[in-house]
């Protein structure tokens, strides 16, 4: 897990992790949310945002847009 990003409310956590039983360096975009009190279990933000290419550096404005950069595009 690198790159943390927090919510404008505090109440979710973005963040880049390395793809599972991978070593090609690949990453996807993560939230955590949380619930009350307590995070809740990550999810994979998925498609658009994370495919089978780089993803890293999220973040979210206020309306829960999410930005992040893409270093690679998908190929056939």
């Amino acid at each position: 897990m690198f790159l943390p990003y927090f919510s404008p409310d505090g109440k979710s956590m973005l963040y880049a992790q390395s793809r599972p039983n991978t070593n090609n360096g690949f990453t996807d975009i993560w939230i955590l949310k949380k619930n009350d009190n307590n995070w809740i279990q990550p999810t994979k933000v998925d498609s658009p945002i994370s495919t089978l290419t780089r993803e890293s550096t999220a973040c979210m404005t206020f309306d829960k847009t999410i930005y992040f950069h893409q270093t690679e595009t998908e190929t056939d």
